[in-house]
């Protein structure tokens, strides 16, 4: 019996190890922080950027060259174009700058993709290892604990006797207390352990908003 209980001892800290839980939650935690710079960039929300403004610019010039060239005056149709001319210099400048900070926004939103689909599995698999284990601590328990009051009625069958090895048995019988006291405290650290490891993993990265990816990627696709 006791062979048995030191046996159950290994394979419960061998289940503390089994979800890999420590290195999971590292790297959920990682993850998050990318994922908040990623939110904080200007290229997450909607607003007023310089290519907005140099279209209208231009839009507005148009309309004032268009109408020029229809008036008698200057004679010919003939206007001065300079000011459409910088504008549509400056667009071609800053295409390049914000294009190459769009495709960067995207890629790093793009990896982090990945390592949300990556992590699932093991999100998943590691939930219904820790379920599986609490499962078989708990049968190991129920065992444990029938072998506890067979040891006890045992005790007490003894002591109850006028038996010469009186003493003997009194040394037996705080030696099964003490072991039920110690069953009890791991088995409360166990439990709570598996409880806060299976309540982390559950509530780490399913519960978050991914949202904003999704409103990312239609954005891109409209422009």
């Amino acid at each position: 019996m006791l062979k048995t209980w030191q046996e159950n001892e290994k394979k419960v800290d061998e289940f503390m190890e089994v979800a890999d839980v420590s290195r999971l939650d590292d790297e959920i935690v990682a993850l998050h922080s990318e994922i908040v710079e990623l939110q904080r960039s200007p290229f997450a929300r909607r607003q007023g950027d310089v290519m907005e403004q140099l279209e209208n610019k231009a839009i507005e010039l148009y309309k004032q060259l268009k109408a020029k060239c229809k008036s008698p005056d200057p004679p010919h149709g003939y206007s001065d174009s300079s000011d459409m001319v910088g504008t549509i210099v400056q667009m071609v400048q800053n295409q390049d700058r914000v294009l190459k900070d769009l495709y960067t926004h995207l890629s790093k939103i793009l990896i982090c993709k990945r390592r949300i689909v990556d992590l699932f599995p093991e999100v998943e698999g590691a939930i219904v290892k820790i379920k599986a284990s609490n499962a078989e601590v708990m049968q190991m328990q129920l065992k444990r604990q029938k072998e506890f009051w067979f040891l006890l009625k045992i005790a007490c069958a003894q002591r109850d006797s006028l038996s010469p090895s009186f003493t003997q048995q009194s040394t037996d019988s705080e030696t099964v207390s003490q072991l039920l006291d110690d069953n009890q405290r791991y088995m409360a650290q166990l439990t709570s352990l598996l409880q806060d490891a299976t309540q982390e993993m559950e509530h780490s990265v399913m519960d978050q908003d991914w949202s904003w990816i999704q409103f990312g990627a239609v954005k891109v696709d409209s422009q």
